[in-house]
């Protein structure tokens, strides 16, 4: 018999979907999404093989709705084994206690001002920090401020994806959390990426502004609003 292949439905079996029984597939979810005019995070959650992250923990005031969000995706938030704080400003760093066993990534300025509700935390005080094959942060400068951002690197293979995240495959996304400006100088920049990208500029290098992380990315999630794809 084949891989993948079943007995007949009268035998009483289910037939599988080759290659799924078992796998952990790569997924990308937005737990909650904060209004583009707010203050505060969103909370996205990325899963791989070895590592569930959540960018951002958002603000004290949407902590149901956030809870509400892991319940709703069948999701344990005290599973999550990693946590991305992109700034420690206020809403972006007030549920962390949602995440006790996940290890906490900080950038070197925002070391003494996150409260520490986690059981570990580590430093970013590097460019680039991979996390597994197919996760790495990017530490950009911000307005004079060191912001921490997540770059992934999705497989092209539909059946490594969950289905819902399908339209992520062979992509590299973008999670910008705090590394966002106004909606509209946002906005200004998309459009200038796009006419770039356009005329053939391409982004070689490790970002390390805004607008290289967006030139380096295939879709963007902000750290409020919706998905962009590039």
């Amino acid at each position: 018999m084949m891989q993948g292949e079943g007995k007949t439905a009268a035998q009483g079996l289910a037939i599988l979907e080759p290659g799924s029984f078992g796998m952990r597939r790569r997924a990308l979810i937005r737990i909650f999404k904060a209004d583009p005019d707010s203050s505060g995070s969103s909370v996205t959650l990325v899963r791989t093989l070895t590592t569930s992250v959540v960018i951002d923990s958002g603000g004290g005031k949407d902590r149901e709705y956030i809870i509400k969000g892991f319940k709703d995706n069948q999701l344990a938030a005290e599973k999550i084994n990693v946590l991305l704080t992109t700034c420690a400003a206020c809403g972006y760093a007030e549920n962390d206690d949602l995440f006790p066993h996940a290890l906490q990534h900080v950038s070197r300025s925002d070391w003494s001002s996150v409260k520490g509700s986690t059981s570990r935390r580590v430093m970013i005080a590097t460019d680039v920090h991979w996390i597994d094959r197919y996760l790495k942060i990017i530490r950009l400068d911000v307005e004079g401020s060191e912001v921490l951002t997540l770059q992934v690197h999705f497989p092209a293979k539909e059946e490594l994806m969950e289905p819902a995240s399908r339209e992520f495959c062979g992509k590299v996304v973008g999670v910008l959390g705090a590394a966002m400006p106004s909606a509209r100088m946002f906005l200004e920049l998309i459009d200038e990426v796009r006419r770039e990208r356009a005329a053939g500029a391409k982004m070689e290098t490790v970002p390390k502004t805004i607008k290289d992380m967006l030139m380096s990315c295939d879709v963007v999630i902000p750290g409020r609003g919706e998905t962009i794809h590039l």
